[in-house]
């Protein structure tokens, strides 16, 4: 049953097509996305049938470039955490962007990446920052538009190599990670389930 206090006003319904393409992919995922009519439906009903994975790579998909970036940036922080770790530069540039949405630090966002190799999630989170545009060519250049989906195909790759625990990192519940995000489809900052999460950290 649909719970009335959660209109996930945040979040928008996406082709099937593009949900399907980057979206982990599991039996009958295809019928529940094709079937879908609304975002509240398709979210309720892959967490009816308990598709967390699925759920929270649509979630990318689904949520505005900035709430989708700083939901990444949470889930981050909550995997730093969990292993003890110092938050790194690129987790901070990004979250950074999220505050001020400058191009300064959305620049920053892609040269800290870079330093990274691309490989990490925090460069991960970074790009999906960049990527928001307007432009993707060197600062001062002709704009260049990035397509719309690769902020979101970026934080979705973040999540993945969260999830996996990349680099030795634990790896973070997704759960945990789909607690967050659907605060944040819900209209809320992600803060509060993220504030629950620090208690818990086994």
């Amino acid at each position: 049953m649909s719970d009335p206090t959660k209109t996930y006003a945040k979040a928008c319904l996406v082709a099937p097509d593009l949900l399907l393409k980057y979206c982990r992919p599991d039996d009958g995922l295809a019928d529940i996305v094709q079937r879908a009519k609304t975002a509240v439906d398709l979210i309720e009903q892959l967490l009816a049938q308990e598709r967390l994975t699925s759920l929270a790579s649509a979630l990318a998909f689904m949520l505005p470039k900035r709430e989708a970036v700083w939901w990444g940036c949470l889930v981050t922080r909550h995997g730093a955490r969990l292993s003890g770790l110092s938050l790194p530069r690129a987790l901070l540039t990004a979250e950074q962007w999220t505050r001020d949405a400058s191009e300064d630090t959305r620049y920053s966002c892609y040269e800290v990446a870079e330093a990274e190799g691309f490989e990490t999630i925090q460069a991960w989170v970074a790009m999906a920052a960049f990527w928001a545009g307007p432009s993707i060519a060197p600062r001062d250049s002709e704009i260049v538009a990035p397509p719309d989906h690769l902020t979101s195909v970026a934080v979705n790759a973040a999540l993945v190599l969260a999830l996996s625990g990349h680099d030795g990192a634990k790896p973070v519940k997704v759960a945990d990670a789909v607690a967050i995000g659907l605060e944040m489809a819900n209209g809320g900052s992600g803060r509060m389930a993220w504030s629950k999460l620090q208690g818990d950290t086994t």
